[in-house]
């Protein structure tokens, strides 16, 4: 709260130490990870200089490596675009629930999860749990991204407007740019619901950031890799 009231006069080193500090406390308390995410992310998007790596891996980080790494090998999925999912849906709290009931890292309704479950053969699961959460979440968008002509920025999409929904936009922007196939990147812009269109945007810009920090793969390769 402290550091709220006067963040305009802080400087981005003293910022760091106070995320690099939280992030620590993370490990007891989530609630501190979220908090240092913010701070770092703050810094990042508002800084006038280039910000450091240090800053760009607290905006950014890896926390749950084990579980993202065991289920992106499970479902032959990239570990960059499951960091940027649980990223962008939970800033890394596995108790965070949502106004609809979403639930923890990957932010899974119920139905969503009962659905996953039975085809993972799940009697019982528990989705607070980190280890059960992100297998869930790293199939059912394994899963739509097959549905989805093996596209991530349509998974993605899928994953926070649903299937139906963005198979009736990509009809209407077949007739509204009166092509058979409209390019992705056009796709993004020109989704009618602000919402998807800011999470794919979110997406796409974790991805690469996380296929850049710590794969060391170009971020306009990443970003192509999504929107193809």
């Amino acid at each position: 709260d402290e550091y709220q009231n006067s963040k305009e006069n802080i400087s981005t080193e003293c910022a760091k130490k106070i995320a690099r500090f939280l992030w620590q406390c993370g490990n007891t308390d989530e609630s501190f990870l979220v908090r240092s995410i913010r701070i770092a992310s703050q810094r990042v998007f508002n800084s006038e200089h280039n910000p450091d790596k240090e800053l760009l891996t607290l905006a950014f980080p890896q926390n749950f490596s084990m579980e993202v790494s065991e289920a992106a090998e499970k479902f032959s999925q990239d570990e960059w675009i499951l960091y940027a999912l649980i990223r962008s849906e939970s800033f890394f709290n596995s108790k965070v629930s949502s106004h609809a009931g979403a639930l923890g890292l990957t932010q899974l309704m119920d139905s969503t999860a009962k659905d996953v479950a039975r085809k993972l053969k799940f009697t019982e699961y528990d989705l607070t749990d980190a280890e059960t959460n992100i297998l869930f979440g790293s199939f059912y968008f394994e899963e739509l991204t097959r549905r989805l002509d093996d596209s991530i920025i349509l998974a993605a999409f899928s994953y926070n407007g649903g299937i139906s929904r963005v198979r009736s936009w990509i009809k209407s922007a077949s007739i509204q740019f009166g092509a058979k196939k409209v390019p992705n990147d056009l796709f993004l812009e020109a989704l009618p619901y602000s919402e998807t269109r800011e999470y794919g945007r979110k997406i796409l810009s974790a991805a690469a950031m996380y296929g850049w920090l710590y794969y060391d793969l170009n971020p306009v390769k990443v970003a192509e890799e999504i929107l193809k």
